[in-house]
């Protein structure tokens, strides 16, 4: 994965390689290369690789990609730490994935002080509900002049 500067050019926090980007705003943010075609997988030289190996390897894989190959190593060679790695890649989607769609429910969110309360143990969402509090207080001073 390489750094590169990312602008949210919406009207929606967003949240990009695991930071929160406040709408009009741009963090220099870690990438996976992303290509029009899906990329082609030698789930067999990954199977095959040294643990050591793994991490540069299965970086650029889909979630769905990652999932087979987390089952073909258990069915495979069934390496703890190639596991865990596959299992911490995957766990790492599913949590941007999750902070994405929880970043767009956030406008239809009524009672947004009782939100702040739930997400409490998770800093990124607490972040995003601080800024959307902002965001619904700027607009009301605006919406008052």
């Amino acid at each position: 994965m390489k750094e590169q500067l990312y602008t949210n050019n919406t009207a929606q926090i967003q949240f990009v390689g695991g930071k929160l980007i406040p709408p009009g705003e741009s963090r220099p943010v870690m990438v996976r290369p992303v290509s029009n075609a899906a990329p082609k997988v030698d789930y067999d030289a990954i199977l095959n690789c040294k643990v050591s190996e793994l991490a540069e390897r299965i970086e650029i894989l889909s979630l769905d990609a990652l999932q087979a190959m987390l089952a073909a190593e258990e069915n495979g060679a069934n390496r703890k730490g190639a596991k865990e790695l596959i299992k911490e890649q995957i766990s790492g989607r599913e949590y941007d994935l999750d902070l994405q769609e929880f970043a767009l429910s956030l406008t239809d969110v009524e009672d947004i002080d009782a939100l702040l309360l739930l997400v409490g143990d998770d800093e990124n969402k607490v972040a995003m509900v601080e800024e959307e509090i902002a965001r619904r207080e700027e607009q009301a001073k605006n919406d008052n002049q």
